[in-house]
């Protein structure tokens, strides 16, 4: 999943999404046959801060 879509937005993101993009430039997505998803990513808004990892779980159609 490509953030750069809400990275480049000219109005305010909204979160998770804003979150997202000033930490990930990305997020892999596998599909699940019963519409399910998972998403996962690895993360650090800053030098000094610690990595993080990231996943998301839903249901329904996944944009971007």
């Amino acid at each position: 999943m490509d953030l750069t879509p809400f990275l480049m937005a000219e109005t305010p993101v909204p979160d998770p999404q804003g979150f997202l993009c000033g930490v990930v430039g990305g997020m892999l997505v596998w599909r699940c046959p019963d519409g399910r998803w998972l998403a996962v990513a690895i993360g650090q808004a800053d030098a000094e801060f610690e990595v993080m990892l990231l996943a998301a779980v839903g249901e329904g159609p996944v944009e971007a």
